[in-house]
């Protein structure tokens, strides 16, 4: 008897679900029923492309291509401060390590008195922590430190 029972709620449960969804659909008014197509299509009438609503937008306009007109810059002529003292060998003969980045792929040259790394420029004299260099056209001398303390270190003297 319980199991009819069972059957029967089961069945009744099922049909009035049944019945409740077909009453839903069919009981609509007309104008309800088109109501979701015409979502659908007002949907699709109001979708836009997000990628060109926001290229519209200044912060989001890609950069305009410009032709890059490469020239040539013209070959800088090194100057005697080009040249980086990095280290003085006490030892005799003293010799200073220079370290100048157009020549020599930046590896250090070491240079005793009377070397060169710039014509006319020569190492005069090499101290213990600053080196002397003398231009032989101008009869200039420049003081290149080891240690600069800021732009008045290095000077040229005439």
């Amino acid at each position: 008897m319980n199991s009819r029972l069972l059957l029967f709620a089961g069945s009744l449960l099922l049909l009035s679900a049944l019945g409740g969804a077909l009453l839903n659909l069919y009981g609509l008014p007309e104008s309800e029923l088109n109501a979701d197509t015409a979502s659908l299509s007002e949907f699709k009438r109001l979708s836009n492309d997000w990628q060109a609503v926001l290229s519209q937008l200044p912060q989001f306009v890609p950069p305009k291509k410009t032709e890059s007109v490469v020239t040539k810059a013209e070959p800088r002529q090194p100057k005697i401060s080009d040249g980086l003292l990095v280290a003085i060998v006490a030892d005799k003969p003293r010799s200073a390590v220079v370290i100048v980045s157009e020549q020599n792929d930046g590896q250090p040259m070491q240079l005793a008195e009377g070397d060169s790394w710039l014509e006319p420029w020569e190492i005069d004299r090499i101290e213990t922590d600053f080196v002397v260099w003398h231009n032989s056209q101008t009869d200039e001398q420049y003081t290149q430190t080891l240690f600069p303390q800021g732009n008045e270190s290095d000077k040229v003297q005439e």
